[in-house]
């Protein structure tokens, strides 16, 4: 299953990362298509699942951004706070600044929960 290349380009923008050369980006289109793997597959338009033959891959981009932030937060969790000639680096700003957009997304995310 693949994202299409408009799908990859939105969760690049939606990740923060549409802006960075390739080689400076914290995701990279193989983990943004992991991460839509992992996270992302919903049912698809006639409500096959990813188990179901015949499934159609239909991805949750706001889902799979939401992890993309998670991913990128926890790539920086262990940084830190440093004062350097009259500069300060808060490192725990971009930190918080990532979990917030993980919660911004998942706050759109499809409700994937199944009344019983």
């Amino acid at each position: 299953m693949a994202l299409t290349t408009g799908e990859i380009l939105r969760l690049r923008r939606m990740a923060g990362e549409s802006s960075k050369p390739d080689e400076e980006r914290m995701l990279d289109d193989a983990t943004l298509q992991d991460i839509a793997d992992e996270v992302g597959l919903v049912p698809d338009a006639v409500d096959l699942t990813p188990a179901d033959v015949g499934y159609a891959p239909t991805y949750d981009l706001y889902r799979t951004a939401a992890e993309g932030w998670r991913e990128k937060a926890g790539m920086i969790a262990e940084g830190y706070n440093i004062k350097v000639e009259g500069a300060q680096f808060n490192r725990s700003e971009a930190y918080e600044h990532y979990l917030k957009q993980a919660t911004r997304y998942a706050g759109m995310a499809n409700n994937l929960t199944v009344l019983t």
